[in-house]
């Protein structure tokens, strides 16, 4: 028995340095894809090609699901998925990917807060520290990479609040996946949720954006369609089904944490592009960690 457990807190452990690895990496993705395509085709092929790639679970898990949580499924793919993706590549026209990644940190604090407001999820004290400890941590992160963050944050506060936005939404989805959808199966909601909410987005994309203009006239178009086709079967498609599985063995708070290393993937890629690695970061790292063992410490006592 504690063999069993022992080798599913490494499992939990492993995908959530999966996913921030993945998602970590997801915000260059988006830069890329932005040189030769608009926000809003970015946004669009993000979700219509990860909904292509889940269209064969689409087809054999559409009649499993209970009509009951139908509502529910497609409000976790508007929330978790549709209309952040659209905040995101429209913030990254005017915001850095590392002020991106460390802004995406807010998701466990709305998560905790929205939970306890709205769904009465229990939690200690020690557990809302570790929130603001490690959101504090991952801040630290990036700004002691990148002096300017704070004058970008401040010339471009509009687009920062559309990423702040859509955090809320992630952590009002946590909740909801938490609470309506427990039993549902990852697959089966991350292959309904993006078949529904790309129906209208397959709709405007080739109807009201010069998307297939664009193919044939820019040259730095495909190139951007290629990136943006990694970023959704893999930073998408691939992440959501695991992200789902992580939340329902796990909890939200232990799920949302995932977004805390996300800024240390960002700082990695620094360091392998040439940028100086200091003490200070190691003390933002420090905090990130001594943050997530405050959330998870309740967990690992049981």
């Amino acid at each position: 028995m504690l063999q069993k457990e022992s080798s599913f807190n490494t499992l939990r452990w492993l995908i959530v340095a999966a996913l921030a690895l993945t998602w970590g990496s997801s915000f260059i993705l988006m830069k890329k894809g932005l040189v030769g395509l608009l926000p809003v085709q970015v946004a669009s092929l993000r979700i219509c090609i990860t909904a292509l790639a889940l269209l064969p679970f689409t087809i054999t898990h559409f009649r499993k699901v209970e009509k009951s949580k139908i509502k529910f499924v497609v409000l976790s793919g508007l929330l978790g998925s549709g209309i952040p993706a659209f905040l995101f590549a429209t913030a990254q026209t005017h915001l850095n990917s590392s002020l991106a990644g460390v802004l995406n940190t807010l998701t466990p604090v709305w998560a905790l807060f929205l939970g306890i407001v709205l769904f009465k999820l229990k939690t200690t004290w020690l557990q809302i520290a570790g929130i603001l400890v490690g959101f504090f941590g991952a801040a630290s992160l990036v700004l002691f990479a990148h002096h300017s963050a704070q004058q970008t944050l401040n010339s471009d506060m509009k687009y920062a609040l559309l990423i702040v936005l859509a955090t809320c939404m992630y952590g009002f989805n946590l909740n909801i996946m938490r609470k309506y959808l427990l039993n549902v199966s990852p697959l089966e909601i991350a292959s309904l949720a993006f078949f529904f909410i790309s129906l209208p987005v397959v709709i405007y994309l080739f109807a009201f954006t010069d998307f297939v203009e664009r193919l044939h006239t820019n040259p730095e178009a495909l190139p951007s369609l290629g990136f943006v086709s990694i970023l959704a079967v893999v930073g998408t498609a691939i992440a959501s089904l695991v992200f789902y599985w992580l939340v329902q063995k796990t909890s939200t708070l232990f799920a949302a944490i995932t977004t805390y290393f996300i800024p240390v993937v960002a700082v990695i890629w620094g360091a392998i592009d040439g940028e100086s690695i200091t003490y200070l970061h190691c003390v933002g790292l420090g905090l990130i960690l001594l943050g997530v063992w405050m959330v998870t410490f309740k967990k690992s006592k049981t």
